[in-house]
Parts: C-alpha cells; sequence; structure tokens
C-alpha cells in the first residue's frame, strides 16, 4: 500500500466513525422527563339528563377567563351554552363544586355539574 492508498483508506475510515458516532448518538433516547412537582388539575363535567352532549373545560380556562362561553352539544344533534361567570370561576378556584344550567334549546336545558380534581387523584 502506497501513502496516497493509506491516506485515502485512512481519511474513510475516519468519515466511517464519525457518521457511525453521529447515527449513535442521535439514537439514544431522551432523558425520562421529570415527574410534576404538583398534581395538574382537571375539571370534572357531569352533565344530567345526558343524550350524547359533551364539554371540555381547560383549568387554564378557569384561572385566566372572567367569564366563559361554552358549547355542550357533543355529539347531540342539538346545541346548548352554558355559561360561566366570574362568580362561577372563583368558586371553581376555591375547590367548590358548582352547579349550572344551560340554555334552554329543543324544549329543555340541562345541569353541569363542575368539580376540580387533581389528575393525579382520578
Amino acid at each position: 500500500m502506497n501513502r496516497r492508498d493509506l491516506i485515502k483508506s485512512s481519511a474513510l475510515g475516519l468519515m466511517t466513525l464519525t457518521a457511525y458516532s453521529t447515527l449513535a448518538q442521535a439514537e439514544e433516547p431522551p432523558p425520562p422527563a421529570c415527574p410534576p412537582t404538583k398534581p395538574d388539575p382537571a375539571i370534572l363535567v357531569e352533565i344530567s339528563k345526558n343524550h350524547r352532549h359533551d364539554v371540555v373545560v381547560n383549568y387554564e380556562q378557569v384561572i385566566v377567563g372572567d367569564s366563559i362561553q361554552l358549547s355542550i352539544q357533543g355529539q347531540s344533534s342539538h346545541p346548548h351554552t352554558l355559561v360561566l361567570t366570574e362568580e362561577i370561576l372563583q368558586a371553581l378556584r376555591k375547590n367548590k363544586v358548582i352547579e349550572v344550567e344551560s340554555s334552554v334549546d329543543a324544549g329543555h336545558s340541562h345541569i353541569v355539574r363542575l368539580s376540580r380534581q387533581s389528575l393525579n387523584q382520578a
């Protein structure tokens, strides 16, 4: 093997080693996520006389909102609206269980029960 072949061979080997090292680093799994230091709150929703109505209330909406208007139509064929006033949101922030009447649509309304619970307790 002459000097030129030796240099080519060495360079090729170095490039292969570098590429393999880069691939090996890219395939390393990410470090595990740290567990939350405090529980994630959730708003639980129960709708009376329910026929495929649904709504999701995010805790962030409760913390930041002055009032919230939500649709509880879900998979039902007709809508209902739920209004959460500042007083209701303040009560939810204090872990109180709240019952709110929805709008009257299709000749009826629903009572919606809201409560705050930690996801770690669910």
